[in-house]
């Protein structure tokens, strides 16, 4: 019985805390890749091309071993995203550069749902500027898009972007407006996030299932156990 419950504790344990290997690039993501994310951004924006590539080759292994423990799809991502910058040329566009460094920030943060919303949020307050081009709202969008949809539903996005189309074709109040209550509802609907809280109710039923499980086993391990005792010093009396 006392196996079994120690058994038990250790596949629980094991489904709640990462594995070493993993966990010391995991800890040290979110701090370390903001400064990357922050620092390439401004040698971009300088024109400083050649450092910048350098300083994306110096940090590329290190990033391609904690997203190879990602699941596919965000694999699949970062070499998408990873692809058109990763040359030392000019004609890298800001997009490209936008796209890759959201990425880097999202899967780089301890809560990456937390720092989407936020970001949804900042879209939100952008919007809510009387003199914002169309053009920037596409473009802030466009950017945020390819990470998105590794943490939110296909279907909450859609509407956001047909809403977005919709206000580059006609540039009218009314189609900004359907822009921001798009934004709105998918930031109320927080079902469309694919967020941790799914992970520790999976991880939970497996656990409590798996307790149930060995108990039952002890307890009629336990009872056989006993009953064949009881049967031996009935023999021996």
């Amino acid at each position: 019985m006392g196996r079994a419950l120690m058994l038990c504790f250790v596949v629980c344990l094991s489904l709640f805390v990462p594995n070493i290997n993993e966990s010391k690039y995991i800890n040290a993501d979110h701090h370390s890749w903001s400064v990357f994310s922050e620092q390439y951004y401004h040698l971009m924006e300088d024109e400083k091309y050649g450092l910048a590539n350098r300083m994306l080759n110096n940090r590329r292994a290190e990033m391609e071993q904690y997203i190879n423990t990602l699941s596919k799809q965000h694999q699949e991502t970062f070499y998408e995203l990873i692809q058109p910058i990763a040359r030392e040329q000019r004609d890298i566009s800001e997009m490209e550069v936008d796209k890759f460094l959201f990425y880097v920030e999202t899967v780089g943060n301890h809560r990456p749902e937390d720092f989407i919303r936020n970001e949804l949020h900042s879209l939100r307050e952008h919007l809510s500027q009387a003199d914002v081009p169309a053009t920037e709202v596409v473009s802030h969008w466009q950017s945020l898009l390819p990470t998105l949809k590794l943490y939110i539903e296909q279907e909450g996005l859609d509407p956001v972007s047909q809403a977005i189309e919709d206000y580059t074709s006609s540039g009218t109040l009314v189609a900004k407006q359907e822009i921001a209550k798009q934004l709105d509802k998918l930031l109320d609907d927080k079902s469309s996030l694919i967020g941790f809280d799914a992970f520790l109710w999976t991880a939970a039923v497996i656990g409590a299932t798996i307790l149930i499980t060995l108990i039952y086993v002890g307890a009629r391990k336990y009872v056989a156990e006993k009953r064949e005792k009881h049967a031996r010093d009935k023999l021996n009396s």
